[in-house]
């Protein structure tokens, strides 16, 4: 469970699910509310 940075009473539910491509590069994929997501990718 998360919070807004801002003084308001709004809660929110997210999961963070990381995993590697077939080339090694980390994928990352951000939900918020089970609604509003977001993906990304990155290398180590």
């Amino acid at each position: 469970m998360g919070e807004n940075q801002e003084e308001t009473e709004i809660n929110y539910t997210r999961t963070l699910t990381l995993s590697l491509d077939e080339n090694n590069r980390i994928v990352a994929k951000w939900i918020i509310d089970n609604e509003q997501g977001q993906t990304g990718t990155s290398f180590f």
